[in-house]
């Protein structure tokens, strides 16, 4: 395209490279932006730092963090200075491929040329840092961008949480999650509370796991039935199924979890129907199911329990009835409502 450009007379600016090189990094064709780059230079247009940028980040997509390294000294060699978008992801990329004495190097070269660090920086080195075990040093960091007058965020606790949690402190990560509201008045997500309720839960230490389950639900952070990662059985279902055993689990506990609905959890919450639909909660059914857990019909339970069966008795006539797919972003979900229904008989559902 380039070439034929030039043929009909129209000479390609910097921008119009730009656009090319952005293209090609996205597809994953980074060789052949950085042959473009090159040939942009021998022409005599000199690449800016967007340029460079978009080429630093697609090798370090690729971890190729050798040939990362070697443009970002070419980007100095051509007069262009670069920015801290420019060593966040030289950062990031040697973070993810694990070179963390190269990391901190980059991390004090970014310092003496007077590029300051940003939030994003320091989640990268607190990553960083806990994944070489050093997460006491992680947390003096914490502290440390605390007294320069950035609050960390969400992630920086998360990272941190997690990093005691896997390095066998869990005290620690109690101690650090309690602090995260208590102190720094960083609200709880479902990240933080999903990495405390897997810790407990793979120590056995279940009552500790279903307090934090239930005040996840009582805080209104929603959407907890599974983990985001793929790589950690969502903890949640292992506390569901102690609770089950015990037959303790209330239905209000559901309920709390899906309070201060959003827009998206409404979704979610028509899909939960759905399932306790496709499980033989039928309106023909609903008042035996209520008289056979010895239940007046009158009560408040009991009512709450027979109004969800009408809602899925009315999304089954205005929707197409679900094909049985399972809950999207909610497997975990599904074997839990699963177990906790099969159960149905036994369990002091109010």
């Amino acid at each position: 395209m380039m070439n034929e450009m030039s043929e009909n007379g129209c000479s390609p600016d910097i921008w119009t490279y730009n656009l090319v090189i952005n293209g090609l990094c996205k597809m994953g064709c980074v060789s052949d932006a950085n042959n473009l780059v090159n040939d942009a230079i021998a022409k005599g247009y000199v690449p800016d730092v967007f340029t460079f940028n978009t080429l630093i980040d697609g090798y370090c997509k690729q971890l190729k963090m050798e040939t990362t390294i070697q443009i970002l000294n070419k980007m100095w060699s051509h007069g262009v200075t670069p920015d801290v978008i420019t060593y966040n992801s030289v950062l990031n990329g040697l973070c993810k491929a694990v070179k963390n004495e190269d990391l901190m190097e980059t991390f004090k070269l970014m310092v003496e040329k007077g590029c300051v660090p940003n939030k994003i920086t320091y989640n990268i080195l607190t990553e960083s840092l806990c994944k070489a075990g050093k997460v006491n040093e992680a947390l003096d960091l914490v502290d440390e961008i605390l007294n320069k007058g950035i609050t960390p965020d969400t992630v920086s606790f998360a990272t941190v949480i997690s990093g005691f949690a896997n390095n066998g402190d869990l005290k620690g990560a109690y101690q650090l999650f309690r602090r995260m509201g208590e102190q720094y008045k960083v609200s709880h997500t479902t990240a933080t509370y999903n990495i405390m309720i897997n810790a407990f839960s793979e120590k056995l230490d279940l009552h500790t796991a279903e307090k934090l389950f239930h005040e996840m639900g009582a805080e209104g952070v929603v959407n907890t039935i599974s983990d985001s990662d793929k790589k950690v059985v969502a903890a949640p279902k292992i506390v569901v199924e102690d609770l089950l055993k015990r037959s303790c689990i209330t239905y209000y506990a559901y309920e709390l979890l899906f309070a201060k609905l959003g827009e998206e959890t409404l979704k979610e919450r028509k899909k939960v129907l759905k399932l306790f639909y496709s499980y033989g909660m039928r309106v023909e059914h609903r008042m035996v199911l209520v008289k056979g857990l010895g239940c007046d019909p009158d009560n408040g339970g009991a009512k709450a329990l027979i109004e969800a069966v009408e809602q899925v008795e009315r999304l089954i006539e205005t929707e197409e009835q679900s094909d049985g797919t399972q809950l999207v972003g909610l497997k975990e979900a599904y074997f839990a409502f699963r177990s906790l229904l099969n159960q149905l008989p036994r369990i002091n559902l109010f």
